[in-house]
């Protein structure tokens, strides 16, 4: 069993990359500063989104709902390969700051029982690694499904009782949009996310983009983990949050 000081890192896919005239663009000195960001004296485990390498092709080819059927192939094949330049890109800043990176696989993810998951996680993370996984699709009996990247993060976290899970977002926290002026909360029960109507699904995000996000942070949060939806744009901010000090943001406790 590895220490509760390792913390688990979501890298929003929308935070480091963008559409420009109709591709997918990775923002390469953003990405870079959130992974100058993470530190180098704790076990670290990092899930990023797929932003605009994958949600575009979701709209454009009517998957928003996570699954594709088994004639979908030639959709995945091209998607798979852009996603693929978004993890090689993660992966190069990740090593050049130092963080020795292991890639997973999503299918290697998504078959290996708990146990012997979290197993090979923490021999990673025991030689110094740090495991990296992107967002993206697995296979299933009828077809193919879309693994979001904050099942993913939450899923280590719980997995290796980490003390921290951070969700660095393309957003200054959670929206409270029941308020004239849209306000951020600050923190946010668990237990009041039932009741909380001002946050809302995303239509066009198939993995239902901040209130599936919250649903997915609860689950770390209702374990005892500390929970932090944090601004990543902002600078240093990600740094801060992951030190204990105050930063730009929403945490989620139970």
């Amino acid at each position: 069993m590895i220490s509760r000081s390792t913390i688990a890192v979501k890298l929003g896919g929308s935070l480091i990359s963008r559409m420009i005239d109709g591709s997918a663009v990775l923002l390469e000195e953003r990405l870079a500063e959130l992974c100058a960001q993470l530190p180098h004296d704790r076990p670290v485990f990092v899930a990023h989104g797929t932003g605009s390498f994958g949600k575009p092709a979701a709209i454009e080819f009517g998957y928003l709902d996570c699954m594709l059927s088994d004639d979908m192939g030639r959709v995945v094949s091209h998607v798979n390969q852009l996603l693929l330049e978004l993890e090689l890109a993660v992966y190069r800043q990740l090593e050049l700051y130092g963080l020795n990176p292991f890639r997973i696989s999503l299918l290697e993810w998504s078959r290996a029982p708990n146990t012997e998951m979290t197993r090979q996680l923490e021999l990673l993370i025991m030689r110094g690694h740090t495991p990296v996984v992107g967002g993206g699709f697995v296979v299933t009996d009828t077809g193919y499904e879309v693994l979001s990247s904050d099942d993913i993060v939450v899923g280590a976290a719980l997995a290796l009782q980490a003390s921290t899970v951070v969700f660095a977002v393309n957003a200054p926290g959670v929206y409270d949009d029941t308020t004239p002026n849209h306000r951020i909360h600050e923190s946010i029960n668990v237990t009041d996310l039932v009741r909380l109507s001002g946050i809302t699904d995303m239509a066009d995000d198939c993995t239902g983009g901040i209130a599936a996000k919250l649903h997915a942070a609860a689950r770390a949060a209702s374990a005892g983990i500390k929970t932090l939806i944090v601004d990543g744009r902002s600078p240093q901010n990600l740094g801060e949050a992951l030190a204990g000090r105050p930063f730009q943001g929403t945490e989620l406790f139970s």
